[in-house]
């Protein structure tokens, strides 16, 4: 360390100095050694090294030369600071202070820098000296600044996020908050701070997120725990609301800190229910338009099929009346029977409109006893044949022997003899329509299979809907309520039917039922 003599000549040192100036000359701050007056008598190896990197015009690097007057004289933004160190060191030297520190910006035309000044005294030799070392501390303030940034941007993120964030200690009492979960809650920033998390949710759920976080807060795996919940929240006003929270924990400052996201889902919930609310409108106005067209299709199907089969009866009854006592007998019997036909259409149409009926009453129920479906469906396929006479051949087939079952005979009759009388009107005479049994593990089987015009494949839809007729019946009677009377009764009993069916080819219709064994008793 270069030094003065006390009469202003280099000096020899002797051991003990030897060994303070290495010490002071292996140190990187810029150091000088100042008398009680302020005057430089020593820089160390640091210092010399800064002034030649930045062409520092004194001689001897400012050896000779009073440290307090340098600051006096300092004019422009340095000013203040060069007064403060001024003071600093008069101060210390009238051991006013033992120490001062100083934070001052020394930037060069080429780059930014900091430095820590550090002024001290010490006694040496019996003589007061101050000691004034510059540390540079760029990469330190730098850093402090490039961490003050991360935490602006990261603060103004978080407090211009559309969700709220909180943080709580391990004994649920906010610490922090955003605006966001301040509006969402309704409380304001000093109202949360250290107030409970607890207070903001609903029972049950403010013991199942305390229970959390006492079950998180003395583990010690930083393993990802996270709980969230559509739960119900508590606002300042007392009033509640669905939110939606997330909590998990974080391991900061040596403890556990736990985080949690809030939102505010009455918006959401608010348009889920407009949109419950528009489907259920939009149900009701296709049940209405689908009654207001089962009614038109009603009314149509009344006003055909009434129609044509009373002025049958009309006629023929008219007929009678004014020549019955002159027709002869066979040709009497004719009308007689023409009449009867016409009446059991109009039965068999009334008990489908009441079979339906029934079917849709909430209140029916099956009544169940013992069938020998292998008898029973026998017997359907010869009262069948009888009706058909010789226009159609009805062909019973049992490929397996089924059990006796449990079931509604009368359903079940009404609904197999539906689709027999249908396959006998939709196939040509001298046609053959197969009724086919069979039993499957606990499955009953029935197929019905016509060759006769087919159903087209427009019309396959809304096959099952009251009052629907295909549209290559023709002149054919029909109410469209056979097969819709058929499907109730057959869902009735826990079963299912499907059909296949070509136009022009032929239609099969399957229905499955669930086998329910009778008592052999």
């Amino acid at each position: 360390m270069t030094q003065l003599r006390r009469d202003g000549g280099l000096s020899q040192y002797t051991p003990p100095e030897l060994l303070l100036n290495s010490a002071m000359d292996a140190l990187p701050s810029n150091i000088a050694m100042l008398n009680e007056r302020g005057d430089i008598i020593g820089v160390n190896e640091a210092w010399r090294r800064f002034g030649d990197a930045n062409d520092y015009a004194h001689n001897n690097y400012g050896i000779g030369t009073n440290y307090i007057r340098i600051c006096e004289s300092s004019t422009g933004r340095d000013a203040e600071v060069a007064g403060r160190v001024a003071r600093a060191i008069r101060d210390i030297s009238n051991e006013r202070e033992a120490l001062f520190r100083q934070e001052y910006p020394c930037h060069s035309p080429n780059e930014q820098r900091w430095f820590m000044l550090q002024i001290a005294r010490f006694e040496w030799q019996g003589d007061m000296r101050i000691i004034a070392a510059h540390q540079n501390v760029t990469d330190l303030k730098m850093a402090q600044h490039a961490y003050a940034q991360s935490q602006k941007r990261l603060q103004a993120v978080v407090d211009t996020v559309v969700d709220g964030i909180f943080t709580a200690n391990e004994n649920g009492f906010i610490e922090t908050v955003n605006p966001a979960v301040c509006e969402v809650f309704g409380y304001t920033p000093d109202q949360l701070i250290g107030r409970n998390f607890r207070e903001l949710l609903a029972s049950p759920y403010d013991v199942e997120y305390m229970n959390y976080i006492r079950r998180h807060r003395r583990v010690s795996s930083h393993r990802y725990t996270q709980i969230n919940h559509e739960i119900t929240g508590i606002r300042r006003d007392g009033s509640t609301f669905p939110v939606y929270v997330a909590m998990n924990r974080a391991y900061v400052d040596k403890r556990w800190l736990f985080t949690g996201i809030v939102q505010d889902l009455t918006p959401r919930k608010r348009i889920e229910q407009e949109m419950l609310e528009k489907e259920r409108l939009q149900s009701e106005l296709h049940n209405e338009r689908d009654l207001r067209e089962l009614k038109n299709r009603f009314m149509s199907m009344i006003s055909h099929e009434l129609r044509t089969p009373l002025s049958v009866i009309m006629l023929s009854s008219d007929f009678l009346k004014r020549y019955g006592d002159r027709m002869p007998e066979a040709e009497k019997m004719e009308t007689i029977v023409t009449i009867q036909t016409q009446i059991r259409h109009l039965e068999n149409m009334v008990d489908d409109v009441s079979a339906l009926s029934r079917a849709d009453s909430l209140d029916v129920d099956v009544h169940t006893e013992r069938i020998d479906i292998v008898d029973f469906c026998s017997d359907i396929a010869a009262n069948a044949q009888m009706i058909a006479a010789d226009t159609h051949r009805i062909k019973f087939r049992n490929e397996t022997n089924c059990p006796p079952i449990l079931g509604d005979s009368k359903l079940m009759r009404q609904a197999f003899t539906n689709l027999i009388n249908n396959a006998v009107k939709y196939s040509d005479n001298g046609s053959t329509v197969f009724f086919d049994l069979s039993c499957e593990a606990d499955e009953l089987i029935i197929s019905i299979t016509d060759q006769g015009i087919g159903i087209p494949e427009k019309d396959q839809v809304k096959l099952f809907e009251p009052f629907h007729r295909a549209t290559n019946v023709g002149t054919r009677q029909g109410t469209g309520l056979g097969l819709a009377v058929t499907k109730r009764a057959v869902e009735m009993h826990g079963g299912s039917i499907a059909f296949e069916s070509v136009e022009d080819k032929g239609t099969t219709f399957t229905i499955t039922l669930p086998i329910i064994l009778a008592s052999t008793d």
